[in-house]
């Protein structure tokens, strides 16, 4: 049963599998036969109980509530209402204290003035678009008799809201006056409705037209005006294929950290329900992440170019002349030796290219390594160290490793987990 609700609560019928900002279900089956996220934009609480006067059956609970919520429905292309008992919801999402219409001030003139400045020719978009987007719906196939299953993840976008224009603000009729909100015996609220309403304009595809419909201010989410030419200097590295540090602090909670500091290699430029996304190499964890770009995020990302990501310094540097002669594999052994004894004593992370036993290739940065030489003649040198992409101690074997640049980028700490030998 939901409990205090409020308005621009996010919430979940009984039946749907999520519950307290827990998404990390897969769904199974028809995913259209999940019902979707909805927000709460009206309520009218039970303030005492209440029976049916000619069976006494009990029909209102005192500190239940009736609540309107509103969801967008993919089919129709449109925002819909219903009016659900407390009893047949849950939480998913608790509004937030710092939503920006909290601290509107009273008097209808002045909170007029204020919605329109905040909402007015604004882009919003409906609170439960960004849940909706990341649903995941999995399938499994088995191949004949064996043992053997393929699963299949895809994201079903089946309640996801468009990105909307506000183009009117004004203020409820039962706000200005309060009417009919308060219990007249006892001066309890009973009733709870927006502090604004927004008429917003999307394109619809369904009717191929503009629509247009009313929605409260606690149903949407703001989305951040950024700055065009910060987003024309990405699409521009991106073509020129230059490269960002980030601190990863500044990176949202939903990407995993490890190092402190990242460098990122431009991809693309991405966009989703209104926001924007940078999809980056992160060399230090070797691994592909979409960045929701905002204006702080823009301001957090320093431009860098490949000279000053790695320093001069590389295995094996292959420098020939007319008439020069291949080095004499001791020779190289020594100078790579010379190499990574020097990046390890100037704390610097070192990105190797590595061949297992397989023949496979992989890209590896490390920090807090060092050589383990061979202990006889017919033996094989490991390197030794911290792997950031694994996040753990690994070991490998020296001639499998085709070749080793030396990055700018400085570790401080050395991380000791437990040892794992390829």
């Amino acid at each position: 049963m939901l409990t205090d609700p409020k308005l621009g609560d996010i919430v979940v019928a009984n039946s749907h599998p999520y519950w307290q900002e827990n998404s990390n279900v897969n769904i199974a089956g028809d995913s259209q036969l999940i019902s979707p996220l909805m927000v709460i934009v009206e309520i009218l609480s039970e303030i005492k109980d209440r029976f049916d006067e000619k069976t006494g059956v009990q029909i209102a609970e005192r500190g239940s509530a009736q609540c309107k919520c509103v969801w967008f429905a993919a089919r129709q292309h449109g925002f819909m209402e219903a009016w659900f008992s407390s009893k047949s919801l849950k939480t998913f999402k608790k509004i937030s204290e710092n939503e920006v219409w909290a601290n509107i001030p009273e008097g209808s003139e002045k909170k007029l003035q204020e919605l329109r400045k905040l909402y007015l020719n604004r882009l919003v978009i409906l609170k439960t678009a960004e849940i909706e987007t990341s649903k995941k719906k999995i399938s499994s196939s088995e191949i004949g008799y064996s043992e053997y299953r393929t699963t299949k993840t895809t994201f079903p976008q089946n309640n996801v809201s468009p990105t909307v224009e506000i183009i009117e603000v004004k203020i409820p009729e039962n706000n200005k006056t309060n009417f009919d909100n308060y219990d007249p015996k006892t001066g309890t609220r009973k009733r709870y409705i927006s502090v604004g309403l927004i008429k917003c304009r999307w394109y619809n595809q369904i009717a191929e037209k503009w629509s247009e419909n009313v929605l409260p201010v606690e149903a949407v989410s703001l989305i951040e005006v950024l700055d065009l030419q910060k987003l024309y200097d990405i699409s521009e590295m991106i073509e020129s294929g230059g490269y960002y540090q980030l601190e990863s602090c500044d990176l949202p909670k939903s990407i995993p950290r490890a190092e402190p500091t990242i460098i990122l290699k431009p991809k693309a430029l991405n966009y989703l329900n209104g926001t924007y996304f940078l999809a980056a190499h992160d060399i230090i964890h070797e691994r592909i992440i979409d960045i929701p770009l905002s204006q702080k995020m823009l301001e957090n990302l320093i431009e860098i170019v490949e000279k000053h990501v790695f320093t001069k310094d590389k295995h094996p540097n292959f420098n020939f002349s007319p008439g020069a002669k291949a080095p004499k594999v001791a020779d190289m052994r020594e100078d790579f030796i010379a190499l990574v004894d020097k990046a390890a004593a100037e704390n610097r992370y070192i990105l190797i290219q590595y061949k297992n036993s397989n023949d496979k290739l992989s890209n590896r940065v490390l920090r807090g390594y060092f050589i383990v030489p061979k202990s006889e003649k017919n033996g094989k040198d490991y390197l030794h160290g911290y792997c950031c992409a694994k996040r753990e101690i690994r070991t490998f074997r020296i001639d499998g490793i085709q070749s080793v640049k030396v990055l700018s980028l400085q570790f401080k700490t050395s991380v000791t987990r437990r040892r794992r030998v390829k």
